[in-house]
Parts: C-alpha cells; structure tokens; sequence
C-alpha cells in the first residue's frame, strides 16, 4: 500500500469515527416504542344543511339531533337512481390557520365553485372548494367577520353571495343588520365587495332565532326578530352587479315578532314563525298583505317552491304541501311523514327529487309525481347521537339517540363499513353484547334480543322491566354478577337473568348527559360532572347495593374512569385549567389514597380513559398515551393533537372509541400503534467478501415497515435492499469483528433500534511488491543496492530469494528485501533478475529488476526505495514510514 492511500485511510477512519459518534446521538432519538394514533374516523353527525349540484350533494352537520349547535364536518354524498353514496367526509380545515372549522354555518353551488360559510376562533370565513378525487379541495378562503354563528350564507345570481348577519343585544338596537357582499372569481377567489348596515337589530333571544332571509327577484328580503314588538321586514334591492342598494322597509299589519325561515318567491313572502305553522305576504309595493295563514303545531324549518305547490318542511316529522290557485289562493293538499322521530332540518328540490336533511335519520330522497304525490324513494343514515358502544370480535354496535343502532365491521386494515342498523324504539341508550345475545336500554326499557334477530331488523326480543325516565343518554356495563343501567334519574342493578334487583336514585340525578360508569370486581364507580365527583358503590349484593365514598373532584369534568388493579384512574381539572390524571391506590375501594397527579394536556370538560396492557390512554381536548407498568406514576409517552372527545366513548382490548369534540355521531377508532421489532442480527464472511440475508420484522399492527442505517460499519458498507433484505460488502483486507446499529420504522413513525454484527474471518494475502518498475543504474566495477517495497497486510514474516539469476553480473537479496547487484563483465549494456518474496504460509509474488551498466562511474547514494526509475535510486520517505506506525496495518522492508 503507498503512503498515500495509507494516509488517506487514516483521514476517513477518523472522519467516520467521528460521524458514528453524532450520528449515534441522532439515532437513539429516533426511537420510538409507542405511540398514540388515530386509527380512522366514521360516521355522521345528525345532518343539518346541504347544497346540491349536478347529482352531488355537500352535507353538514349538528352536534346534537335537537340542538342548533353545528359541527365542523361535511359529508359528500352522490344521488342517482341507485340512491346515496357516501364519496367522503372530513372536517373543514382551514388552509391559512391549519385547524379544523367549529362550525358550517352555510353551503351553495355559485360559479362552478362549493361555497361554505364557516365559523373558527378566529371569525367567520367564506371558502370556495371543488372536488378532487371526491374530496373537498379548498380554492380560496377569506376572513368575513368576528365569530357569529347566526350569519347566514345566501347565494344570489352571477356569483354573488351575501353573508347576513344581526347579533341580539338588549342595550343597543339601533345597530341594525348587516349585509356583505362578496363575489366568486372564475379562478375561485373571493373578492370583498360592499357592506351595508340597514333597520332595527334583531332583540330575540330565545332559540337564537335572530333573523330570516331570503333571495329573489334580484333582491334580498329580511326579517328582523323581536322579543314582543313586530319584526322589522325590509326589502334590499341589488343592483346589476349584485351590490346592495337602498333598504326599502316594507309593512305588514299585524306583523309577528320573529319568523324562524323565510322564503321568497315571485310577489309572495312565505313567513314561518315558532310552532305556530307559517303565513303568506303577497307584496305590494311597500306593502304586505297576508293573504293565506296555516296556523297548526308546526314550526317548519324550511320551505321550498316548486310551480304552483309549496312544500313545508316541520321540524317534529311531515312534510306539508300546499296548491297555490290561479287566484293566488292556497290550499293544503296533503301531507307526508318521511320520518316517525322528527328533527327534520333542511329541505331542497333537484328538478323532481325533493332532499329532506333528518337530523337522527339520515338524508331522504323524495320523488314529486306529476299528480302532485311524493313518493320515498332513497334514504341514507350513518347519524345520531351516540350514547354507547359495544364491540364484539371485528364488529361495532353504536347506541343513538335516534333510536338506531349501528352495526359496523371493523377491519386491521380496511376502513369501517355500516353492515346494517336496527330500528328501535325512542332511543337506544344503553348496550351490552355478549356472544349471540344484547342486553339494551330501548326507550328506557330493558330489553334482550338475539343480535342476528337486531341485526335483520327483528324485534322479537325480551323486555325486562323499566329502567326509569328516557332521555337522550344512558348506559349499560357489564358487572361481574350482572349489570348496572344508568337512565335519568335512577340507577338501576340487574343479575345474570336480566331481573331488575335494585334501583337508587341516580347520583347524577336527572342530568345523565355523558355517563362513564366503571365496575371491577364488586365495585362501581359511577362518575360525575356536576357535582364533580366519582360515586363509588359495593355491588356484591345486586339487591342491596351500598355506597363507599365519593371522590371529589375540584372542576367539572364528564368522563368515565378506568381500573387496573388496585390502582383508579381519574381524569381531573388542574388550578390552570389543565387535564390531568390522578391516579388513587383503591386497595381498599372504602377509602382510596390519591397520588400525585400527571398534567397530560389542554384544558378539557370531558374525557375518556382506556387501559391497554401496561398504557393508559387518556383523551380530552387532546390524546395521551401515559405508561402505568409503574401504576402509581403515570408517565406521559406520547400525545396526539387529532383525537380528542365529548365524553362519550368506549375501549375495547386494543382499540378505543371516542366520539371527538365538536361532533355528536362521528367516532374516532384509537389505538396503541407500538413500534416494529427487528431482531439483531449475525453474518458471517471471508475476508474481502460480501453477503447477504433477509429481514424478518414484526409488527403488531401489520404496517409497512421501512429500514435505516443508524451507525455505519466500519470495515464493510452496509446496504437495505428494497426493505427486505440487507447486504454487507468487506472493505479491502479487513477482518474481525464489524458492527452497526439500524432503525426499522412504520407508517406511524413507531421505531426500533437492533444490531448488526458482521464477523469476517481472515484470509491470507499475498505479498505485494509496489507496482512501480524498479531500474537500478549501476557502473562497470560497481555495487549498487537497493530495498524493495513490499508489503504484507497480515504482517507475516518474509523471505526473500533471486529466482531468475541475472545475466552480466551478479544480484543477492538479504532477509529485509534488500537486492545487491555487481556487474561481472567489462561490457556496458541492461541486465535484469527476478526476486521472490513467499510469506509464511508459502504464497509468493515475484519482481522483475531491470540493470542498466554504465561505462561511467555512477555516485553512490544512501539506500532507497526501489519505487523510482530515478537512476539515482531515490531517497528513504520518512514520511510514508510514519504513516506506516500509525495505520499499523503494513509491513515495510527497507535496509
């Protein structure tokens, strides 16, 4: 080997050593043994708005089947004569603050664009959206106002849109409505337009209905909602370009305080007003005129206008529709129920098709006949209000309010599919499933039933007995004797055979929203809300079931707990506000000790907890994953910003279900994602070769896995090869042991570290003389010497021989490779001979040396390398030769 390589060796070994040191470093960071993930999410909120275009309809939600809160999560579904598809669904974020929308306040179809009105902490927005690969793609979005979650969205012609709005203030009514115009751009963009503010502020605060608006005839007609004084109506006019033009006020004798929804079309206003049915306004002028009035108990949530029939959506069940006459008189015609659990919430017409939204059912599909009849044709429901969940084996049984419930498959990897769902009675509240058979709390009934008679919507199951006061929520657990059922206002304790045994009251009282009862053993623990507190009972006795203690809790959090142990698990409210877990040794459940408490995140009014082996997930306004095989000191070891809850959840072995903030029936499927394994490995080579083996990684969720390098080797290179196997090439005569270190990774960033260790047996070489020619200059009756470069990378000991003799003198090698070399002859002329050197096993290399003979006499110099044609002979390179100590790997023969 030259000094050059040997120096350049030197600079990489040290180059590397310190790369390995940092990159260690880095490695270990990389590793990552668990971790919280969401798995997927299903489901719908009860529906709420919907626009329509071309066969495709956008959907919105609630976060509750009655409530006027509203969701942040839109479904995209596509009709046709087959029915409904679900093509996607997910929440609105926003692109500029990357969050999730709290609200969809509105939807249209304007200019080729989706158009939403959406509310965030930061205000209200318009975003324009089309779809790609049938998923909402956001074009453009534009901040609008101040959070406000009465603006409404209404959709004018040419690409105009108006966000009204008219906040309820008791103190200043003089600020009046307020109406911005805006425009969508051909390339999607929201463009600002004008704003007016006109008329009286709405003054009605009961059911926040403020105001009522509606687009026709190129204007805009709004009612202003009073307490006790008649509503201001106004007329907007717009102007070709869609700006909005003086308010005209218009009267109308004997005018309501408040109209809930309002529709214009042609010269008639149609004008709903709270459970009271509607009135028609014929204008004139400035003027309206009632000229027909359906007073029922209806409060309509929506009406629509097609030719001469009016079609009246109530919010408790039917639809009404209404003929109007040549003589603009109005009749009723009849009337349709679509639905027997009401909570209709919006209504729109596709050509012959009417869409009616059922908040607890779903969506309808209508056909108008032409002999003015509907006829159902197509529903879809995926939505409720979920009170509770079952699992067992790969399917879901999910509990609403609707009265349904939900049978859903569970896939490893495939997405969760709705495989059917049972039409009860009032609501669902509570289940329980337990091989072929569920225990439920049907109406606030319990009931048992065969799950394939519920699963072919069979109801020929057994009612037990009453479990008190139905409701929206309620829960039933299995016990270890029997079951506990939680209904508004009673506590109820049944046994094996489904007798009710004991009833106390409820130490949630009525207010049973968000129930997480919790039973071990003989124990149960029944948290509370308000006040905040963990009730804990003694059921060993199902017929005489006894209170321990109750665990006081410093704010409000509904939730359930969980159990491993002796150890309980309770999500609390920190002095900041934070979400915390405190965990308390219930050695003896009479009277648990509290231990200190771990902070896992933001603030949060609600919570689920799940153990799964050695971890306790905890969800609030965020995930945590804590590791408890300490069990009195919860260690937080990861958390997930996604997942989060409104205190209705359950876990099940591996998988945890929780229904997130915001929401009322969609579900996030959450797991414990724990990293791959990959075990080290040994590989076994000669000297300068190379091999080869294949990974084996597991892992408990099957993901794909993907391989690094961590720590390189340093005596080979090591190379992943399409993730399955790896291949180790020697570098040049080295030998020993090798080792490196790598990282195998899933999709969900879970990690792990092993070891690779290479043992590469060593190999004799053979000697190497460098590969320079050596030519020695010598003159007539002269000596000339000279020490050859040769090198051993195994450091044996050489010897050296001549063994083809030269021809006109005389050549000698000494035992250190020194060649001497006498001219024997008068004559001038070149000369060669051969010299061998053998190791100590015998292998040989061979060097030819080539003579010239000078007549003249040739200066003598020290003895040199015999690396150079140099006649002279060159000179010793001191340099190479501590270069040579240093690499420690040469053997160099020099006199």
């Amino acid at each position: 080997m030259s000094i050059y390589k040997s120096i350049s060796l030197i600079m990489r070994n040290t180059f590397l050593i310190t790369t390995l040191f940092l990159t260690a470093f880095a490695g270990n960071a990389q590793e990552k043994a668990a971790s919280l993930i969401l798995k997927e999410t299903f489901g719908s909120d009860p529906y709420n708005k919907m626009a329509y275009h071309d066969g495709v309809l956008l959907v919105s939600g609630l976060t509750g089947v009655g409530s006027g809160d509203k969701s942040g999560t839109i479904d995209v579904l596509r009709y046709s004569d087959k029915g409904f598809d679900l093509l996607s669904q997910a929440p609105l974020i926003s692109p500029k603050d990357d969050l999730p929308y709290w609200s969809i306040l509105g939807l249209s179809y304007v200019n080729g664009y989706w158009v939403i009105l959406a509310e965030s902490a930061f205000g209200n927005y318009l975003t324009s959206a089309t779809l790609t690969n049938e998923k909402l793609t956001i074009v453009s979005e534009l901040r609008v106002g101040i959070s406000n979650p009465m603006a409404q969205l209404v959709s004018g012609n040419s690409g105009n849109l108006y966000v009204v709005s008219g906040d309820w203030s008791s103190v200043d009514p003089k600020s009046g409505m307020s109406v911005i115009h805006f425009n969508i751009e051909d390339n999607g963009a929201i463009k600002h337009n004008s704003a007016v503010n006109f008329g009286i502020r709405p003054n009605e605060p009961d059911y926040r209905v403020h105001f009522s608006v509606s687009y026709d005839n190129h204007a805009l007609y709004l009612t202003s909602n009073q307490d006790d004084t008649p509503a201001g109506l106004y007329k907007l006019p717009l102007a070709d370009d869609g700006s909005p033009q003086a308010v005209v006020e218009l009267t109308l004798k004997n005018a309501k305080s408040k109209y809930y929804v309002s529709k214009m079309s042609g010269d008639l206003w149609l004008l709903s007003y709270e459970n009271w049915g509607f009135q028609v306004a014929q204008l004139k002028g400035d003027a309206l005129q009632v000229i027909f009035e359906h007073e029922s108990n209806s409060w309509y949530n929506a009406l629509e206008v097609k030719g001469n029939l009016i079609f009246g959506l109530d919010t408790f069940g039917d639809v009404d529709v209404f003929q109007i006459g040549h003589d603009k008189t109005i009749s009723h015609r009849f009337s349709l129920t679509p639905s027997d659990y009401g909570f209709n919430r919006d209504m729109l017409i596709a050509d012959d098709t009417l869409f009616i939204t059922q908040g607890s059912e779903g969506i309808s599909a209508l056909k108008i006949e032409d002999n003015t009849t509907l006829t159902n044709l197509h529903s879809f429901s995926q939505s409720g209000v979920i009170g509770d969940i079952a699992m067992h084996g790969n399917e879901l049984a999910v509990a609403t309010f609707n009265h349904n419930l939900y049978f859903w498959g569970m896939g490893d990897t495939d997405p969760a599919s709705l495989n059917t769902t049972y039409h009860g009675g009032y609501s669902v509240q509570g289940v329980v499933w337990e091989g072929d058979e569920m225990v439920i709390n049907d109406s606030a009934q319990l009931e048992s039933h065969l799950v394939e008679n519920l699963k072919n919507n069979i109801n020929v199951g057994t009612r037990h007995g009453s479990l008190g006061s139905q409701g929206s929520d309620g829960q039933i657990i299995k016990l270890k004797n029997g079951y506990a059922a939680v209904a508004f206002g009673q506590l109820s304790f049944i046994d094996e055979s489904k007798n009710i045994m004991s009833t106390i009251t409820s130490p949630l009282g009525s207010y049973t929203d968000k129930v997480g009862m919790v039973a071990s053993e003989h124990v149960l623990f029944v948290p509370m809300g308000y006040p905040s507190e963990v009730a804990v009972y003694d059921t060993s006795d199902l017929s005489n079931v006894t209170e321990l203690t109750r665990i006081k809790r410093n704010y409000a959090i509904y939730s359930n707990v969980a159990v491993k142990d002796n150890y309980l698990y309770i999500p609390v409210a920190l002095e900041n506000g934070r979400f915390a877990i405190t965990p308390y040794n219930i050695s003896n459940p009479a009277e648990p000790v509290e231990l200190p408490s771990v902070e896992v995140g933001r603030s949060t009014a609600t919570a689920t907890l799940h153990i799964d082996g050695n971890y306790l997930i905890a969800i609030g306004s965020q995930g945590a994953l804590l590791d408890i095989s300490v069990p009195e000191k919860p260690a937080m070891v990861d958390e997930n910003l996604d997942i989060s809850t409104n205190g209705i959840g359950a876990g099940f072995e591996n998988d945890l279900f929780t229904v997130p903030m915001n929401s009322a029936g969609r579900l996030q499927r959450s797991c414990i994602n724990f990293a791959p394994q990959q075990g080290d490995l040994t590989l076994n080579l000669d000297e300068d070769g190379q091999t080869m083996t294949a990974l084996s990684p597991s892992d408990n969720e099957n993901d794909s896995v993907t391989f690094s390098i961590l720590d390189e080797p340093t005596k080979g290179t090591v190379t992943i090869q399409d993730n399955i196997s790896l291949s180790y090439v020697g570098a040049g005569n080295a030998n020993g042991t090798d080792t490196a270190k790598l990282l195998v990774t899933d999709a969900h960033g879970g990690a792990s570290e092993f070891n690779l260790t290479i043992n590469i047996k060593p190999i004799n070489d053979a000697p190497l003389f460098n590969d320079q020619p050596v030519t020695l200059l010598v003159g007539l009756g002269q000596t000339k010497r000279v020490a050859l470069d040769v090198t051993d990378v195994d450091g044996d000991k050489l010897t050296f021989e001549i063994t083809d003799q030269a021809t006109l003198g005389s050549a000698d090698v000494d035992s250190q490779g020194v060649v001497t070399y006498a001219p024997n002859t008068s004559t001038a002329g070149t000369d060669s001979f051969v010299v061998m050197v053998s190791d100590a096993v015998g292998v040989t290399a061979r060097k030819k040396v080539n003579v010239t003979i000078s007549t003249q006499p040739v200066a003598t110099t020290p003895i040199a390398t015999g690396n150079s044609n140099d006649s002279s002979g060159g000179t010793v390179s001191w340099f190479y030769l501590v270069g040579l100590l240093l690499v420690g790997m040469q053997r160099r023969y020099t006199l």
